[in-house]
């Protein structure tokens, strides 16, 4: 509104400036001001839309978000509002299965990310982090978790992230699925992961987490009472621990009566 307001004020001055020596028919006067104004307007708001200005005091560099954008069928327009290598924010117009236009449909495109459930072999417990968050009040538990590089597959980001953050490797790796976070509003694609019978790897890579991090091991239940409890402190981070800990049961009934013959 600054940019606005600061070429309005100078297309009106201009017009003072112009008119103020010639003697001309107050009609022309009018209708001079009035094209000024309108053009003062057009220009101020064409700035504020220029690739390389600043919309609210956010850089906006649109080529960052390394991801596709989100296009489906239903969108008749979109509109890029800012733009970081972490998360993209737009504005789409939107034809509901009703047949509503919705001009203002909130949309925000985040990196594809994994969190790993990690379980450990030689005591049957499972690694979880208790560490603060930007977006937490306090600190809480947290899984293993993180964006993914270009080109990784969703199992080869697992990996890697189970090894900086750990310094484990898994004996099997249990893919859980690709989830959206936000089905309105987007947030990105969540891929979970099991990682069964992990051990020490010989070639730990350090963590770029910015929080500190205290390692603690729980047994099954332990882990259902935490998560009951409110403790595991993100959606995602409860999505993955219920998901891991159904496959693991899932799979002992399966292998239960395989052996019974059933």
């Amino acid at each position: 509104m600054k940019v606005a307001l600061s070429a309005l004020c100078v297309s009106q001055s201009s017009v003072r400036v112009s008119m103020g020596s010639m003697h001309m028919p107050v009609s022309y006067n009018v209708r001079t001001k009035a094209v000024n104004f309108v053009l003062g307007f057009a220009f101020a708001f064409l700035l504020m839309y220029v690739k390389d200005m600043t919309l609210l005091s956010i850089p906006n560099d649109f080529d960052a978000f390394p991801e596709p954008a989100w296009r489906p069928e239903s969108l008749i327009s979109a509109r890029t509002v800012a733009s970081t290598p972490f998360a993209r924010f737009e504005i789409h117009e939107v034809r509901t299965e009703s047949g509503e236009v919705v001009p203002d449909w909130l949309w925000t495109d985040e990196r594809s990310h994994v969190n790993v459930l990690v379980h450990m072999k030689d005591t049957d417990k499972y690694l979880l982090f208790h560490q603060r968050k930007y977006g937490l009040d306090r600190p809480r538990l947290a899984l293993v978790g993180g964006l993914f590089n270009t080109g990784e597959t969703p199992e080869q980001c697992a990996q890697r992230e189970l090894l900086e953050e750990t310094g484990l490797v898994a004996g099997q790796l249990h893919n859980l699925g690709a989830y959206r976070v936000q089905v309105n509003r987007g947030g990105g694609i969540l891929h979970a992961f099991l990682a069964r019978d992990c051990v020490k790897s010989l070639q730990h890579k350090t963590s770029d987490d910015y929080e500190k991090q205290t390692t603690l091991f729980l047994d099954r239940a332990e882990l259902v009472e935490q998560v009951l409890a409110g403790e595991v402190g993100e959606a995602q981070w409860v999505a993955t621990a219920a998901l891991g800990l159904l496959h693991r049961g899932h799979m002992h009934h399966t292998y239960a009566a395989e052996a019974a013959g059933v």
